[in-house]
């Protein structure tokens, strides 16, 4: 369990309940999305403005339109993956598998395609490391 500082958000109660409520009334029972859920399973997106979650949902329905709100719910972390690397993460998917066996991967297992984002942003910061280090090798002494 972590501890939180004295000027953590986390220990700002009404702040934390501003957020709460303020994603529940965009995502009401209608959206399928269980906000509790959703922020239990990724307490990093109560630090988020709930406009900047509203984003990043609309994001995450850009890359994966078949994903409805309970898929949302059980893989919230998507929620603060990289839209690029959302979609470079569904190609990858769609290449495996066809595009139609990649939508109801998606649908049924959501954690799939993060776990597919999370490599997809391992490799960026894995080439953004190789170039680094090329370009100090190559610099003239």
């Amino acid at each position: 369990m972590q501890r939180w500082g004295k000027g953590s958000p986390f220990r700002d109660a009404p702040l934390l309940e501003s957020r709460v409520r303020a994603l529940t009334r965009v995502f009401d029972a209608r959206s399928g999305v269980d906000v509790p859920a959703l922020l239990t399973r990724e307490p990093e997106l109560l630090l988020r403005d709930f406009r900047d979650v509203t984003r990043a949902v609309v994001a995450v329905k850009a890359a994966a339109p078949e994903m409805d709100g309970a898929a949302l719910t059980r893989a919230p972390g998507l929620l603060l993956c990289d839209a690029e690397d959302l979609a470079r993460a569904r190609r990858a998917l769609e290449g495996e598998v066809g595009k139609r066996e990649a939508a109801r991967v998606i649908r049924k297992s959501p954690e799939e395609l993060m776990k597919r984002t999370r490599r997809a942003a391992e490799e960026d910061e894995m080439r953004a490391a190789v170039t680094m280090q090329y370009g100090e090798a190559m610099e003239p002494p």
